[in-house]
């Protein structure tokens, strides 16, 4: 795919989901002014809220939910070849997790030396310990989770004119549930995301999450490639 198509098709998902962007950017804003007011109105210290930065890694399940359901027929119709859609959805979804991944190193420095001073707040970065890899190992663990989660999204939103997808979709959905209920099975899930998620060793978590995002993107190009519109 050249440049400028690409270009073209990061330009085109945005315009699909831009009205969502506002919406959590609206979130966001109202969540920290509305903390900010309780501050001065009550003693808030000991109530904790989730972290607004956080909040905008919302807006990577939204747009992996609209671009397979809404901007794969617009961008057909435009003429873009299913290859050229499948990769542009790709490569804009890789942009917004870098992006929100450098955001929210930013927004924690923010937080750790001044917001929490007057809120304190849940940050993801903290909570999966992210952090703890330094700058640079917190933006290449999050960019690997976040791409993870949206190319499963993606996936699963690819296949739903697909009966094969339906069922995949089911058991996916199903199965954290009903392994949860089994006993035998629960230490292993919890495990399972511990090492996703929770992975001491940087390079093993990276691994992980992007080997599954991969395998979700070649999934979701078996969907695309013969999806009729």
């Amino acid at each position: 795919m050249t440049r400028a198509k690409m270009a073209a098709q990061v330009k085109a998902h945005f315009l699909v989901i831009r009205l969502f962007l506002f919406i959590v950017t609206g979130i966001a804003c109202l969540t920290l002014l509305i903390n900010g007011v309780l501050y001065t109105l009550v003693d808030t210290s000991s109530n904790t809220t989730v972290s607004s930065g956080n909040i905008f890694c919302i807006l990577l399940i939204v747009m992996a939910i609209i671009v397979p359901t809404v901007s794969f027929k617009k961008l057909i119709n435009l003429g873009a070849t299913r290859t050229e859609y499948h990769w542009g959805a790709v490569g804009f979804y890789a942009i917004w997790a870098a992006g929100i991944a450098a955001f929210n190193v930013l927004w924690l420095g923010l937080e750790e030396h001044v917001i929490n001073d007057y809120i304190r707040t849940y940050n993801i970065l903290d909570i999966f310990h992210w952090n703890d890899f330094g700058y640079i190992g917190n933006l290449l663990y999050q960019f690997a989770a976040y791409m993870m989660a949206v190319s499963l999204f993606h996936f699963l939103f690819s296949g739903v004119r697909n009966y094969i997808g339906w069922i995949i979709g089911a058991l996916l959905i199903a199965a954290i549930p009903v392994s949860l209920s089994i006993e035998s099975l629960r230490d292993k899930v919890a495990d399972g995301f511990s090492f996703l998620l929770f992975n001491d060793v940087l390079w093993e978590g990276l691994a992980l999450n992007l080997a599954l995002a991969c395998l979700f993107v070649m999934g979701s190009w078996l969907y695309t490639r013969k999806r009729a519109l």
